[in-house]
């Protein structure tokens, strides 16, 4: 006989229920749970019957009539991905353990051993050259501390293949995430936000900074603030518009904050509020990053001349890194969005 913990979810009424009651009760221990769940979210942009090139790691999901089967591979990149660039850019306690997480751990090994300056794009840890690094978490975080409690909150979810690193889901979880992926990302950024605060008691109000889909972002250092004042002669980089107070002026993530989660020098222009709030989560046109671009590379040229906490701010600089990431978010995140132009 079939107990009701065994069923897949009937209806959409039952997933809210699902979420719902993980999002307002579920315990963690550590962040593994919610950000697992993260990553499913990106089944909603799956397409049955669609090509999903912009969807990295398709290949992995395979649809047969009422059922899901999911190679965990699929979870492990995004994974990764969000732990990567947690660590480096917040380097946030993850668990109550007083050793760190092991998916950091696992990430600052790969980081060491493969001399990455920044973290990689999505697109990049679904190839082979990250296939250890994925089997690794799948087998010692996602197996071991996800898969083994996550059916206590949520017991109707998923299914383990045994012997194999795939999961069943049902199908109708796919049109239901794509309904429902944004509210359902909001209440679980809250959750995460909400323990990451209990566990970095010396960074309060973590959830006061998380909205739909974004982190907690730090403000760029008040001496590279002046210097690019300094260098845009207090006008608007997109918009050339004049700013004749600090008040009056905006710093702006070139590439939006909550797809590259950086603050540094290289990714930061002074614009007026206008143009800020216009441009909001988009990427800039081309021809406007083409022109951010040129600004880095002359920065660069002139870095010795510049404070050290300055050049402290452009250190992580990479101009192939970023002009690929630019190209990456495009695709991965950014999507089918009109460009900002003022």
């Amino acid at each position: 006989m079939e107990r009701d913990g065994d069923r897949a979810p009937g209806s959409e009424t039952d997933y809210v229920r699902m979420f719902n009651s993980f999002i307002t009760r579920g315990s963690m221990t550590a962040t593994y749970k919610a950000v697992f769940l993260r990553c499913l979210l990106d089944l909603g942009h799956y397409e049955v019957h669609g090509p999903n090139r912009g969807l990295p790691g398709s290949e992995w999901i395979e649809v047969d009539g009422d059922t899901v089967t999911l190679d965990l591979n699929f979870v492990a990149a995004r994974f990764i991905k969000y732990y990567w660039d947690m660590d480096h850019s917040f380097r946030l306690k993850q668990t109550t353990n007083p050793t760190r997480a092991r998916i950091v751990q696992i990430v600052r090994r790969r980081r060491r051993a493969g001399k990455f300056r920044n973290p990689p794009a999505l697109g990049e840890l679904v190839s082979g050259e990250h296939a250890g690094m994925r089997q690794d978490a799948i087998v010692s975080v996602i197996k071991k501390q996800v898969l083994n409690y996550l059916p206590s909150d949520m017991p109707r979810l998923c299914r383990r293949i045994p012997r194999s690193n795939k999961i069943r889901l049902d199908a109708a979880l796919i049109p239901f995430l794509k309904r429902h992926r944004v509210i359902i990302r909001n209440g679980l950024n809250h959750k995460l936000a909400v323990k990451l605060e209990s566990l970095n008691k010396t960074i309060p109000q973590i959830a006061a900074k998380i909205d739909e889909e974004s982190y907690p972002s730090r403000s760029l250092h008040v001496r590279a603030a002046q210097v690019i004042d300094s260098e845009q002669q207090s006008r608007c980089f997109y918009c050339d518009a004049p700013y004749r107070e600090k008040k009056e002026r905006h710093i702006d993530h070139v590439i939006p904050f909550n797809y590259i989660f950086s603050t540094d020098m290289y990714n930061c222009v002074a614009a007026c509020p206008a143009c800020n709030l216009q441009k909001h989560d988009c990427l800039p046109a081309p021809d406007l990053f083409s022109s951010v671009m040129e600004r880095n590379d002359d920065l660069e040229k002139r870095l010795g001349s510049l404070p050290r906490v300055v050049r402290r701010c452009f250190a992580d600089y990479d101009g192939l890194w970023y002009k690929r990431t630019y190209e990456v978010c495009r695709i991965e995140y950014h999507g089918e969005a009109p460009y900002f132009s003022p």
